[in-house]
């Protein structure tokens, strides 16, 4: 182990000898890495988005005594597009994210009880603002989904002559989560916290080996670069402690960092 011990302390004496490389090794994936992610949500909001709205209906209906035109659904896109910074152009565009087309006879499907009403959604291949629309047009039509519905069912209730729960009839199923442990025993907030922290945990190791996988890089190319390596192998000191002294030495960069 006396080997072991001469070559960790070389290498510590060795990296203290370039404090500004090892303080950049330390240093810089803490500011790169969040830098790259802020630099990419920052250039994605930087990016204008364009959606087309084409309303081929242009009718309007009733349902569960609730007037409904197609023109009062394109403005609730509109509405939903805008808020999150995506541009709306009326009528057909080429030079568009995404699509969104109202065809004829919606809100006949849409306020019928045997049809279905269908909302088109074009989408430019590799843009991510069409992904970004198509998410906003679909929360959308869940919402109105549900809404459409419960009229539906008001309109026959009151034909049925019925008192009936709107919510008991859309969402019958209503899922409870608990959380057990392995034994099936009930586990508590701070224990259920723990696993959430200790995956965080695994998750910050890459700030931790990044430094060190760095340092024991340039340490191997250094070694062989100043002719070093060769002197180092032909000494008495066995190559396991080489490695071993290594592997320490990178270890105490990584604790450090």
């Amino acid at each position: 182990m006396n080997s072991v011990y001469v070559v960790v302390w070389k290498e510590l004496k060795d990296m203290l000898r370039d404090i500004r490389t090892l303080a950049a090794i330390a240093f810089l994936p803490l500011l790169i890495l969040p830098l790259m992610s802020l630099t990419s949500i920052y250039a994605q909001g930087l990016q204008p988005g364009y959606v087309a709205l084409i309303n081929y209906d242009k009718t309007s209906g009733s349902v569960g005594g609730v007037n409904i035109t197609s023109e009062d659904i394109l403005e609730e896109i509109s509405k939903a597009l805008e808020k999150n910074g995506l541009h709306v152009i009326y009528g057909a565009s080429a030079n568009v994210d995404a699509t969104i087309i109202i065809k004829e006879g919606f809100v006949k499907n849409l306020t019928s009880l045997t049809e279905r009403a269908r909302l088109e959604i074009i989408k430019t291949l590799g843009s991510s603002k069409a992904d970004q629309v198509e998410n906003i047009v679909l929360n959308l039509v869940n919402d109105l989904n549900f809404r459409l519905a419960s009229l539906k069912v008001i309109e026959l209730s009151n034909i049925a002559g019925l008192n009936v729960s709107v919510g008991s009839i859309l969402r019958p199923v209503e899922a409870q989560v608990s959380v057990v442990g392995v034994g099936g025993a009930p586990v508590s907030y701070e224990e259920a916290l723990k696993v959430y922290i200790s995956r965080f945990l695994s998750f910050s190791l890459i700030f931790v080996t990044t430094p060190s996988t760095a340092y024991i890089t340039d340490s191997v190319i250094g070694e062989k670069e100043r002719k070093t390596l060769e002197a180092l192998l032909s000494t008495p000191v066995p190559r396991y402690a080489l490695i071993i002294g290594k592997v320490v030495s990178t270890s105490l960069i990584g604790l450090l960092t």
